[in-house]
């Protein structure tokens, strides 16, 4: 297939200027950062320890076989210091032990590169990586054919929404959240097409739990649908059995880490806050720096795709607690201090919600008619391309995703243009907020048009009832 042979020769383009295969040692470890040695160690360990006690491999340096600078796991003084002294009392069951304090679900899935490959294993966790998107993007075209999409409007969303960024970097990236936007997007579409395929959500919502805490709320919702969508009490009760039990294991690793049965915040600069949710939502959306919506055009659509499942009769319930999914995610995102991803690359929490957007884009296109669908695909073609224009740019120049912003702006006659972005970090001035406020009107004109296309055709039909 076109889409698969082009996502397979961008990702390998892209994988070569960051980490090429025949990388020096010092080659090997440029941009690699923040989480991803712990992620690897923590696979290592798995590969040739069968454990995630990292305490020896840091002992015996097996970091050197993916960078040149020490690496560490957290101690038992690191836990119980993150835990407010919860786990004081189990200092002699842990012994020596060290720990990433991450979920291992990324680790677990990058393990074989050190069972199988004879060296260069940072390249070959992102080979399984970007690989994982491409089956991904093959599996979620065909049910999206299955949905009543056109062929050649699925392929446009699939290519598009795996082509741009953020996840255009993090397919090259050992980061859980490609493989669980993956898996949380997969279930969805499943869930969509029913049937049998219903169980292959179970499945996929099993695995989603162990990637990353911020496809918690998420998983909760579709979980809970997925129960409810099987077509018998028998089936019902297996799998929110088998769901409950997985949560279960889940509550007892985060009681032998944390002293609780469910996860904290265990960064110590950053803030959780429930309140300031609504105005770090507007913040992940519009900031310059980190904003969704200049990184991946599209989602300016969202209002006109949430205003056609509410006006659509019989109510599409299945769409719209996806909807309700989604926007959980985003403010379990917003609920953090980090939410600008700390010293991670720009981008890394907008990845679960572009590829979970995949399953809304197929059943919007596949409900519009007419004008209605014409506007909707056209406007959707055009933002991919505003997406994808810094494409070419975007490959040759990895370390763009560490600087302070849009691709576009790294042509260096429009930089000073820049300042026309709102920057919103938690002590955004004023001037910003009204630079926001004067955007609006106008990243609402793609959401205003495809509205009021549907809602031309909506008062036609019913003008030419009233007639009948």
């Amino acid at each position: 297939m076109a889409m698969a042979l082009v996502l397979v020769a961008v990702y390998a383009y892209s994988r070569a200027q960051l980490v090429p295969y025949q990388s020096d040692d010092d080659r090997r470890c440029v941009l690699l950062t923040g989480d991803e040695p712990d992620y690897l160690l923590t696979a290592l360990s798995l590969a040739r320890d069968g454990d995630i006690n990292v305490d020896n491999n840091i002992r015996q340096r097996d970091d050197l076989l993916f960078q040149t600078r020490p690496v560490g796991g957290g101690d038992f003084d690191f836990f119980n210091r993150i835990s407010k002294g919860r786990i004081a009392s189990h200092r002699a069951e842990w012994g020596s032990a060290r720990y990433m304090q991450h979920r291992p679900g990324i680790s677990v899935f990058v393990a074989p590169v050190f069972a199988l490959a004879g060296g260069n294993y940072r390249w070959w966790a992102y080979v399984l990586i970007s690989l994982s998107l491409v089956v991904f993007s093959v599996a979620s075209w065909v049910l999206g054919c299955r949905l009543g999409v056109d062929r050649g409007v699925a392929g446009v969303v699939c290519s598009g929404s795996l082509l741009a960024a953020p996840v255009l970097f993090y397919a090259s990236q050992i980061y859980p959240e490609a493989v669980a936007g993956c898996l949380l997007a997969g279930a969805a579409l499943l869930c969509l097409t029913g049937g049998r395929g219903l169980w292959l959500a179970v499945a996929a919502l099993l695995a989603v739990v162990w990637f990353t805490d911020r496809a918690l709320p998420a998983f909760a919702v579709l979980a809970v649908m997925t129960v409810w969508l099987l077509p018998s009490w028998r089936q019902r009760s297996v799998a929110g059995l088998v769901l409950a039990g997985n949560v279960v294991l889940f509550g007892l690793y985060c009681q032998h880490r944390f002293g609780m049965p469910f996860p904290i915040s265990h960064n110590e600069v950053f803030d959780v806050s429930v309140a300031l949710i609504p105005r770090r939502m507007f913040q992940i959306w519009f900031d310059s720096m980190q904003g969704w919506v200049w990184l991946f055009p599209p989602v300016l659509l969202l209002p006109a795709l949430v205003w056609t499942l509410i006006r659509q009769r019989p109510v599409p319930v299945v769409p719209l607690i996806l909807v309700a999914a989604l926007l959980l995610n985003l403010a379990m995102v917003a609920s953090f201090g980090d939410w600008r991803g700390g010293t991670n690359p720009r981008g890394r929490y907008y990845v679960i919600p572009q590829l979970f957007l995949i399953p809304l884009w197929f059943y919007w296109f596949s409900s519009g008619v007419g004008r209605v669908a014409w506007v909707r695909v056209a406007w959707f073609i055009g933002l991919v391309a505003m997406a994808l224009i810094p494409l070419p740019w975007l490959v040759d120049h990895p370390s763009w995703w560490y600087r302070p912003y849009h691709p576009f702006f790294g042509w260096e006659p429009i930089q000073r243009y820049y300042d026309f972005l709102p920057s919103l970090p938690d002590d955004a001035s004023g001037r910003d907020w009204l630079k926001l406020l004067a955007w609006i009107p106008v990243l609402l004109i793609p959401s205003a048009s495809c509205i009021r296309a549907q809602e031309k055709v909506h008062n036609t039909a019913i003008t030419a009832s009233l007639e009948v």
